[in-house]
């Protein structure tokens, strides 16, 4: 029984690492698309 609650809260860190770790690569890319979008309009043009 309590190696299932171990699993669970591991799992509820698992899940929120996870998110943190979604959060910084959304930020990431978002600023590699803010450096190449100036590249890409002349591009374009």
């Amino acid at each position: 029984m309590g190696s299932k609650e171990e699993t669970e809260r591991l799992k509820r860190k698992g899940l929120s690492l996870e998110q943190e770790s979604v959060k910084k690569l959304k930020t990431s890319e978002e600023v590699s698309e803010e450096v190449k979008s100036p590249d890409e309009v002349p591009e374009e043009k």
